[in-house]
């Protein structure tokens, strides 16, 4: 199933439920111009959010985010961080969900020692607390 999804309200970015795109990572993945969410995980509106954001990133970045975001561990824990916080907006539990994110980073993104999970911990809340600050 393909849906669209606007971002900066013009840019349709199609939305593709399927296990197929994904690989063994995950429920949700950008590929900078469309996202691949699985279709189990197809109401958790802070994952599909959390992917569009990285969506945001690519064009925000003229499309160089891709390179960056493999190139770099402080740009890629920079742009996990941005997506995560995003998602802790559509949480029902984000004080549960901040250290649950707060792993994922550590573990998850080819960080290794770069980032502690405190550290990632105190960076997700802060971002988390600056966004949802806005959105009120």
């Amino acid at each position: 199933m393909i849906t669209f999804r606007p971002i900066y309200g013009v840019i349709p970015i199609p939305v593709i439920y399927s296990r197929r795109l994904l690989g063994p990572w995950g429920s949700g993945r950008s590929y900078g111009v469309l996202v691949a969410i699985d279709p189990a995980k197809r109401h958790d509106r802070g994952l599909l959010e959390h992917e569009l954001q990285h969506c945001r990133q690519f064009y925000r970045s003229l499309g160089l985010n891709a390179l960056l975001y493999f190139l770099s561990k402080r740009h890629r824990y920079r742009q996990e961080v941005e997506c995560y916080a995003v998602q802790l907006i559509y949480s029902e539990n984000p004080t549960q969900d901040v250290g649950t994110f707060a792993s994922y980073i550590h573990r998850h993104y080819g960080l290794g020692t770069y980032v502690t999970p405190t550290d990632a911990r105190q960076r997700l809340s802060y971002e988390y607390y600056l966004r949802s600050s806005a959105v009120r």
